[in-house]
């Protein structure tokens, strides 16, 4: 069939082809149909219907009380959400609220970088806004960029306010440092006032010349920049830890991170280089903080508890023997009904409709439905296809979320 054409019309052929094999391939599940069905067996819909509550995302926290009897012995709490949806920043906000006051939970953990979120929590908690559009700069393009994400952090700011001083909330990042041009100006926030150390001097001169104009860096520039200062950091710990003190953690940890994005991009490896980070900075966090419970909403992905093809999620990996939190986490998987996604590409924003569980019987009672998973009857023949399929060995709760608008891209 191509014989007979040039060679700019086979390519474009070939073009044409391929785009169709790969969006018959990727569309259902960007577009909402590679679905979860459910069967309508009559003895799994009379559980769920008799272990269910609709969500009062308005503030009231009772219709969170289906969790009551699973938070006892739980120290990180994980929902895992399908990125885009404007409900999405109302249910963290939600469960955030419902776990800080059941459940003591003070530490929100972010998927984002520590500097990122670190620059975020300054905001929390002093109101100076500028920390917060520091952040935002840079986070255009991702699906963190809209103004559902923004008001919930102003939310979050005036919830804390009416905390009393010793149940006041922090944000913490444990990702990689995606934001790297943040991230190094987070670290030259962290410096002291006046002359650095001379074993470091040069580095530390370097890192704040950079800042003057941090926006315009060259990603090789960034990355220069980071190699020299881990260098050094391995060669100096004590110089740096005296001179920093507590913040020597803080500036340690972003370096890391920083180092990992560029290793990630290069390995050919990226989300599994990815996750071990993460769950290397869990660890460090974790130990910083003895005692503490945290709450995170992160992509479905990250909160599954085995191998998804590409690599154990974090989840997998807190769970394995030797883990500090291991038998202590509790997860809750949010599906998605008749709902619109913020979508993104080469050409800018755009959305899209998305269902990731086809409702025929009436599961979603409400804009957010929470169901009990565990205590009934075998789930597994009930719900088949789609991705991660309600399962009570995976998630004791879950979420359907129906009619949900996309998030709206901060402009």
């Amino acid at each position: 069939m191509l014989r007979n054409l040039d060679n700019k019309r086979k390519w474009l052929l070939v073009f044409v082809l391929v785009s169709a094999i790969a969006a018959a391939y990727v569309l259902p599940r960007v577009f909402g149909q590679g679905y979860i069905t459910f069967s309508g067996d009559k003895t799994v819909l009379a559980w769920l219907e008799s272990n269910r509550s609709v969500l009062d995302l308005s503030g009231d926290l009772s219709s969170f009380q289906l969790m009551d009897d699973a938070l006892d012995g739980k120290v990180l709490f994980l929902t895992g959400e399908n990125h885009g949806k404007a409900m999405n920043e109302d249910l963290e906000l939600g469960f955030f609220k419902y776990l800080h006051q059941q459940a003591g939970v003070r530490y929100l953990l972010v998927e984002s970088g520590y500097a990122s979120a670190a620059l975020t929590d300054r905001y929390i908690q002093t109101g100076e806004v500028e920390y917060l559009d520091k952040v935002f700069v840079e986070l255009k393009g991702t699906y963190s960029w809209t103004k559902e994400r923004y008001a919930k952090w102003q939310q979050l700011r005036a919830w804390n306010e009416t905390l009393p001083e010793d149940e006041r909330i922090n944000v913490i990042g444990i990702d990689i440092e995606h934001q790297p041009r943040t991230a190094v100006w987070y670290l030259h926030t962290l410096l002291p006032e006046g002359d650095a150390p001379q074993e470091i001097a040069a580095e530390m001169g370097e890192l704040i010349a950079s800042c003057v104009d941090s926006e315009s860096l060259e990603s090789h520039e960034i990355s220069n920049l980071i190699d020299r200062l881990s260098s050094t950091l391995q060669q100096n710990r004590a110089v740096y830890e005296s001179w920093l003190g507590e913040k020597s953690f803080d500036f340690a940890l972003v370096v890391d991170n920083i180092l990992t994005l560029f290793e990630a991009h290069n390995s050919g490896e990226f989300m599994e280089v990815r996750e071990e980070q993460i769950v290397e900075n869990f660890h460090a966090v974790y130990g910083r903080h003895p005692g503490a419970k945290f709450f995170g909403q992160w992509g479905g992905a990250h909160i599954q508890s085995g191998w998804d093809g590409a690599r154990t999620p974090l989840v997998g990996q807190l769970e394995q023997a030797g883990s500090p939190v291991a038998g202590k986490i509790l997860t809750i998987q949010y599906y998605y009904t008749d709902c619109r996604s913020l979508t993104k590409g080469s050409k800018g924003y755009g959305e899209a409709p998305v269902t990731t569980i086809k409702d025929k019987h009436g599961l979603a009672q409400g804009s957010a439905t929470l169901y009990k998973l565990t205590g009934g009857p075998d789930l597994g023949p009930a719900f088949t296809g789609g991705d991660y399929p309600p399962s009570p060995k995976d998630h004791p709760f879950m979420v359907i979320i129906k009619g949900s608008k996309a998030s709206t891209p901060f402009k």
